[in-house]
């Protein structure tokens, strides 16, 4: 009878520690979600900023950072050599 007694508080005492595992994990999460908010408002205060000045913001994007813009960018024949040179002197 000892026996079944020991292993019960101990069951009892293992539930109890997996019990606050899960309510530190929820606080965590609720946390993690109300992280997510907040940077979403932002994001879409920053776009709304861009359009304000005639640039053309990203739309759906979501926390990951995907998105796809509203229309492409105009051409820059002159962007390639740009990002050749900056990054040639910035490696050499």
């Amino acid at each position: 009878m000892d026996r079944v007694q020991g292993e019960m508080a101990s069951m009892q005492t293992e539930a109890a520690q997996r019990e606050g595992e899960m309510v530190r994990m929820q606080r965590d999460l609720a946390s993690r979600d109300a992280e997510v908010a907040r940077l979403a408002a932002v994001v879409r205060r920053l776009e709304e900023q861009l359009q304000g000045m005639g640039i053309t913001p990203v739309t759906g994007a979501d926390p990951s950072g995907l998105g796809q813009p509203s229309s492409s960018p105009p051409r820059c024949r002159h962007r390639r050599k740009i990002l050749f040179f900056k990054y040639f002197f910035l490696f050499s």
